[in-house]
């Protein structure tokens, strides 16, 4: 299934004009739904129990990535998630985006080539049980885009479900370097939303004595990089919409028993 949200339905049709498999399904939604109700979008649609999901900018590294796929999670029947192995190509260099902090590939450089309960995953190559949709719901639409990702691996690992890492889905992502300064959705930058997501995640799911050092370390982050590429207004408007938008937010924090299991499995607390 592909969607193309363009609001133009010329560009559109020119697009969707490129798939003529009758396999593939195509559809319009007719204006942009941005990065998290997108994948709702063809999600609510899709038949099956387990869902792939492929960003635009990204394609499977060989013809065995979707086998490979079902096969992981025919063998983990616990995972909910599936992380891929994605190798991204921005600023014409090579880097890898797995579920995995630096320090933890600079102790363990192994780690990569290896199946890996993790307690995250990255979008731009995943797959999800149907089952973690229906029990946990889907990706928050008001998030647009960033950290949707993480948002779902909490309230999945909250439900029970595992997240299982495999290097035998491998996907290449080639985002176009020119576009990362665009605008993505409602005239609001990607910076924007980082931003005012963290603040959300931070919240809404992390027991109080990460809070400070999460939420200092993250918007230092955002700061430095909002000054690096003079964005500090929209830095400060995601800054001061995340803040506003907290008091109609009912914290759920994290279980004790979904603590430990990021503890164990390289989740990310203290930042």
């Amino acid at each position: 299934m592909v969607l193309d949200d363009h609001p133009n339905a010329c560009v559109c049709n020119a697009t969707l004009n490129k798939f003529k498999n009758s396999k593939i399904h195509t559809f319009h939604s007719g204006h942009s739904l941005g990065v998290a109700e997108g994948r709702n979008y063809l999600m609510r649609r899709a038949k099956g129990e387990i869902f792939c999901i492929l960003d635009d900018d990204a394609y499977f590294a060989n013809s065995t990535c979707i086998t490979n796929i079902l096969n992981a999670l025919e063998s983990y029947p616990a995972t909910g998630i599936l992380a891929c192995k994605i190798i991204d190509f921005r600023n014409n260099r090579e880097n890898l985006l797995v579920p995995f902090s630096k320090l933890h590939l600079k102790i363990n450089p192994y780690l990569i080539n290896q199946d890996h309960l993790v307690s995250y995953y990255l979008g731009g190559c995943h797959a999800i049980r149907k089952t973690v949709l229906e029990k946990c719901g889907y990706y928050y639409n008001n998030f647009k885009f960033g950290e949707e990702e993480l948002d779902l691996s909490y309230r999945a690992l909250q439900a029970g479900f595992q997240i299982l890492y495999t290097p035998k889905a491998v996907a290449y992502h080639s985002p176009d370097d020119q576009r990362d300064h665009l605008p993505i959705f409602n005239n609001k930058s990607k910076l924007y939303y980082h931003t005012r997501n963290r603040l959300y995640l931070a919240y809404k799911y992390l027991p109080w004595i990460y809070v400070p050092s999460y939420l200092t370390i993250w918007l230092n982050i955002f700061a430095a990089i909002s000054i690096k590429k003079r964005k500090i207004k929209e830095y400060l408007n995601g800054l001061a919409d995340g803040l506003s938008s907290l008091k109609n937010i009912k914290r759920t924090p994290l279980a004790p028993s979904t603590i430990q299991y990021l503890k164990k499995n390289y989740g990310r607390l203290w930042y």
